[in-house]
Parts: structure tokens; C-alpha cells; sequence
């Protein structure tokens, strides 16, 4: 599981426009914006740098996936966390 962990979060990072614009790469421009952080830094893109107003959908999706993350985990640490301290 850890070998898998690694090679996905490494996916993530070259599939987080950073350094490049998701326009450049059209045919994979829903693939790219899957990942919450492309799709804020796409709109921040949009805002600063272009001055035009952000996509509003992929906004409202990184939204929603980062809050449906944060009370998912949030649960899943409460309901583990007397396992915690015998695994540390």
C-alpha cells in the first residue's frame, strides 16, 4: 500500500498545473481539473492572470470534494482513534 500511495501522489503532483496552463492540454482538461488543487489554481489563473471570471462548476467541485475529504476524515479519526495509541 505504500509503494501504491507513492506513485499515485506523484501522479497528482505532474497532473497539478502549476508550471503549465490546462488550456494547453484541451483533450485532457476534465482529467486535469479532477484534482481539487488544479481546479483552484486554474481559477486563480483565471482571475489574476487572465482577468476573466473563473469556471464556476470546478470552483463549487473543489469546493465540495475538500469539505466531503475534511468530515471524512474527521470521522474516520474519531472512530480509530482508541486504536491510535496502541500503533504508535
Amino acid at each position: 500500500l505504500r509503494y501504491i500511495i507513492d506513485v499515485l501522489l506523484t501522479f497528482a503532483i505532474f497532473f497539478t498545473p502549476v508550471f503549465y496552463e490546462v488550456r494547453y492540454f484541451a483533450r485532457w482538461k476534465t482529467l486535469l481539473l479532477l484534482n481539487p488543487l488544479g481546479s483552484l489554481l486554474e481559477a486563480l489563473n483565471d482571475s489574476v492572470v487572465l482577468h476573466r471570471m473563473p469556471d464556476p462548476f470546478w470552483l463549487i467541485y473543489a469546493c465540495s470534494f475538500s469539505l466531503i475529504v475534511f468530515f471524512l476524515s474527521i470521522f474516520l479519526f474519531y472512530k480509530n482513534e482508541p486504536l491510535m495509541a496502541e500503533y504508535i
